[in-house]
């Protein structure tokens, strides 16, 4: 919902009016006095921007940095050029390190993070991506689609298994231990020299160098 009239109070009451009859709708304020900002937010506007404020900020930019302004105008622009993006994370998303669910393409560029309110900028690969938190991207619509996909298409594992998930470090982890907790049953029982004759015989003691195999008793 816009509340973008000329007037901050007929804003304000058009914001307070929408957020007491549908809560969860998103609103977005318009402002001209500096002064209404703390107002906006009390009647319970998500979103306050003040033309005013933007467009002397923008004026100031366009001076001292013309290169930064023509680039965010350019993306601005284009619908096939690059833009920066937001993705918000699935809700059913397994918790799964950035460096794995997104590597390196030339179809995007994950510049930060929001999870709980808290922005990660430039986030490192073993950062966990995890359901709720948003991606924040420089890509094409290309990139974007295809991000998008990887959130919601599980990938082949590194070993090949087409259509399972990617592992989790938690889950790497705790086959790492079952893997050592099986070479230490080994060991045990290469220790004590005994072998296995099937699933339903006896363990039997192997021979010492020189002499004969004695068959089981019994």
């Amino acid at each position: 919902m816009f509340a973008v009239t000329g007037d901050d109070s007929h804003n304000l009451m058009v914001a307070m009016s929408v957020k007491l009859m549908r809560p969860q709708v998103r609103v977005v304020v318009r402002r001209h006095d500096i002064h209404n900002a703390n107002k906006a937010s009390r009647a319970g506007a998500d979103e306050i921007v003040s033309p005013d404020f933007t467009g002397g900020m923008r004026i100031a930019s366009a001076m001292v940095r013309p290169h930064v302004v023509s680039f965010l105008d350019q993306m601005l622009r284009s619908d096939e050029g690059l833009r920066v993006e937001e993705v918000v994370i699935p809700d059913d998303f397994s918790s799964t390190p950035l460096g794995i669910l997104l590597p390196p393409r030339e179809n995007y560029l994950l510049m930060a993070t929001r999870e709980s309110g808290a922005w990660v900028f430039n986030p490192p690969s073993e950062q966990l991506a995890t359901a709720g938190s948003v991606l924040v991207l420089m890509t094409n619509p290309d990139g974007r689609a295809q991000v998008e996909k990887l959130l919601h298409t599980p990938e082949p594992t590194p070993h090949g298994g087409a259509g399972l998930a990617p592992r989790t470090a938690d889950q790497v982890r705790r086959k790492r231990a079952r893997r050592r907790v099986r070479l230490s049953s080994a060991e045990v029982c290469l220790h004590q020299g005994y072998r296995g004759t099937g699933s339903a015989g006896p363990l039997v003691a192997p021979p010492a160098r020189g002499e004969a195999a004695q068959p089981p008793r019994g």
